[in-house]
């Protein structure tokens, strides 16, 4: 019964193999040792078997992930301008000679009363180049009803890079409700990332 637990290890195989030599062992002119040595050489047989399928498996090719389920790594197709390989929201928008990476992060807001005046903060866009070296990107704000509350556009040069980073800073920005805010991207006018991005949590009542 622990085969379903614990297939394809070999305590399933030992307990396999010692009932099917206990079941032969009922008959009378089988001895004790003749059933042990048929019980060591069906196991030697049983592993044998397992090692080769074990072999079996290692040289099957793995299958690629279904379209859009792949890793962030995945190559870049022919027919895609840029990739937006991360999406940071954070404090402040980073100094000159700064990267994204090294400023704090935003995890959200806690709004006293509503539409909460939101203080700086900036949201990164992290992007690989793909086939072309200019990209339009547009990147929008909007709350969890898809009211927009802000948004911003830019022209990426990659020139000779393969990376690039686009900080948007947003000030005076009101947060109308709470919940979930998404960050939506287009490039060249193609939708490529719609996602949360931080939450706007009401002040805990006292009870």
């Amino acid at each position: 019964m622990w085969r379903g637990k614990m297939a394809g290890g070999l305590l399933v195989l030992v307990m396999s193999t010692a009932a099917q030599a206990g079941d032969r062992a009922v008959d009378g002119s089988q001895s004790l040792f003749d059933a042990m040595d048929n019980a060591s050489r069906d196991l030697g047989r049983d592993s044998g078997d397992l090692q080769r399928a074990t072999q079996d498996l290692r040289r099957t090719p793995q299958r690629e992930a279904p379209a859009g389920l792949g890793p962030r790594t995945a190559a870049i197709r022919a027919d895609e301008p840029a990739r937006v390989t991360a999406v940071l929201p954070l404090q402040r928008m980073p100094g000159r000679g700064q990267t994204c990476a090294a400023q704090p992060r935003l995890d959200g807001f806690t709004a006293g009363h509503l539409p909460y005046p939101a203080e700086r903060f900036a949201v990164c866009l992290q992007l690989a180049r793909g086939s072309q070296r200019l990209v339009q990107v547009r990147a929008t704000l909007v709350t969890g009803r898809g009211l927009v509350v802000g948004k911003a556009d830019a022209q990426i040069d990659f020139g000779n890079r393969t990376s690039a980073e686009f900080a948007a800073p947003f000030a005076g920005v009101k947060l109308p409700e709470t919940g979930t805010y998404r960050y939506v991207v287009d490039v060249d006018g193609v939708r490529v990332v719609n996602r949360p991005l931080f939450e706007v949590r009401p002040v805990a009542q006292l009870d």
